[in-house]
């Protein structure tokens, strides 16, 4: 079953080159362009243990689309339904896929909001 997807998300997604490394600036700070997604965003804590083994503690969990792929380390800006806004950083994915296991039919991201 597919949540309802009644809040926004804005993703800062860094710009790759042709050679699929991200482009800086002049400063050396990663261009980014804006993607803006309806989100699923729910306030609730979890600890979870990233690819390294560490555990991490995360205050926001957002459902996205299947066509929307955030890696980690992404930047996100969220809007709840009750207007509330906030940002933080991707620290985990997770894909909800069918049965079979050919479709996507979510993504669930972990923000340390």
């Amino acid at each position: 079953m597919r949540p309802p997807m009644k809040s926004e998300i804005t993703a800062h997604v860094p710009v790759l080159d042709d050679n699929g490394e991200p482009i800086t600036d002049d400063y050396g700070r990663p261009v980014t362009k804006e993607v803006k997604s309806k989100a699923r965003v729910q306030l609730r804590s979890n600890v979870i243990i990233d690819k390294d083994g560490k555990e991490r503690q995360v205050n926001v969990e957002i459902d996205l689309p299947a066509n929307v792929e955030l890696k980690d380390g992404t930047e996100v800006t969220y809007t709840t339904v009750s207007g509330k806004e906030g940002n933080g950083i991707v620290e985990s994915t997770e894909e909800i896929i069918n049965l079979l296991g050919d479709k996507v039919h979510y993504r669930t991201v972990f923000v340390n909001g």
